[in-house]
């Protein structure tokens, strides 16, 4: 295998572990929205204006904004490295420019490749950013929540809201990693 192939192949492989920690930082976040909701604190505590149902909705715009765009992420990745679309297709959606470098370029692997980077780039990094203003939001509204409040409920209740809150700050360390890896791999394989 010469350089450029197995350099395409650690490009792509690096791209994959990052979709991958995001994936799975939103079965976490999901899991742990799943957590809050059976604990009931937000039901059992408050005032009487307080949206008693902050948790669902959370979660439903959570699996529409994040979920939705890291799951359309994975398919572009997917389809362009697993079964793309001629190459014509991709060509046409780029201003002249672009048109022009991948013109250009030698063979349609190497083309792939940087429509891939230029695919992927800014979603990622659009993903990665809405990522962390969710969590940083669902922590705000976690936090809400005082010590004394959950004593309200029982102690396997607690344990789960607890458990929830532990979650997202683990997410929020993890989105760090996953931001890294993809400024690290924007660093190594530029344009």
């Amino acid at each position: 295998m010469d350089d450029g192939k197995e350099d395409s192949a650690s490009q792509n492989q690096y791209l994959n572990e990052i979709i991958k920690s995001l994936e799975t930082m939103n079965e976490r976040i999901l899991s742990a929205l799943d957590d809050v909701e059976v604990s009931n604190i937000f039901l059992l505590t408050g005032d009487p204006s307080e949206n008693k149902n902050i948790i669902g909705n959370f979660k439903r715009e959570f699996s529409h904004d994040i979920v939705f765009e890291t799951n359309s992420i994975r398919e572009k990745y997917n389809e362009i490295l697993s079964y793309p679309r001629e190459m014509k297709y991709y060509v046409a959606q780029y201003s002249l420019g672009k048109q022009s470098i991948l013109h250009q370029m030698p063979n349609d692997d190497e083309r792939y490749n940087r429509i891939l980077r230029w695919e992927l780039t800014e979603r990622l990094q659009q993903n990665s950013l809405s990522l962390r203003k969710m969590l940083y939001n669902l922590l705000t509204i976690l936090n809400m929540k005082k010590e004394n409040e959950s004593e309200l409920t029982d102690n396997a209740k607690r344990e789960l809201f607890q458990g929830a809150k532990n979650s997202i700050l683990f997410c929020i360390q993890g989105i760090s990693v996953a931001e890294e890896k993809l400024q690290n791999w924007q660093k190594n394989y530029r344009d």
